[in-house]
């Protein structure tokens, strides 16, 4: 699996980090997140195309300490199609606090990066809506990586 391929999905699970947990007056927030693959299983068809399936898991650091997503964990599963005119990824992340809160969210994007957004929590993210950004940051030969994610989001 190329690189940018794995930092492109997993930039997007990173997102799922942005669920506020302690301030619920933060509104906004922004910070990296570091994915370990867990499995993959990858498909070539005929013409050339690819899909990648893939899982993964990972945490949060946000750029504030006292943000509530700052050091939530995550496991995330997507999915990757590639063809002769590029790439695109879709998947879900389940994320937990260290409180024990939960929260969910659906993300979609391609190597250079894409959008994120909340679809139910638990505890500290019940009601939660809102989503965002994510960029790939970093990436390693064994395919771990790394993005730079940003959210907005409001309790109902």
């Amino acid at each position: 699996m190329s690189g940018k391929l794995l930092t492109a999905a997993l930039a997007t699970f990173v997102l799922a980090l942005a669920i506020p947990s302690q301030a619920l007056a933060q509104t906004s927030g922004s910070g990296i997140a570091v994915y370990v693959p867990h499995g993959e299983i990858v498909q070539e068809f005929s013409g050339g195309s690819t899909v990648l399936r893939f899982s993964q898991q990972g945490f949060s650091l946000a750029d504030d300490p006292n943000d509530p997503l700052h050091m939530v964990s995550f496991d995330c599963a997507g999915v990757t199609a590639m063809t002769a005119s590029g790439q695109t990824s879709h998947g879900h992340c389940d994320g937990v606090n260290t409180d024990g809160d939960t929260y969910s969210l659906w993300w979609r994007g391609d190597d250079t990066g894409g959008d994120w957004g909340f679809i139910a929590g638990t505890g500290k993210f019940s009601g939660i809506n809102g989503g965002g950004t994510y960029q790939p940051a970093a990436e390693w030969p064994d395919g771990k990586n790394a993005v730079r994610w940003t959210s907005e989001w409001a309790m109902q």
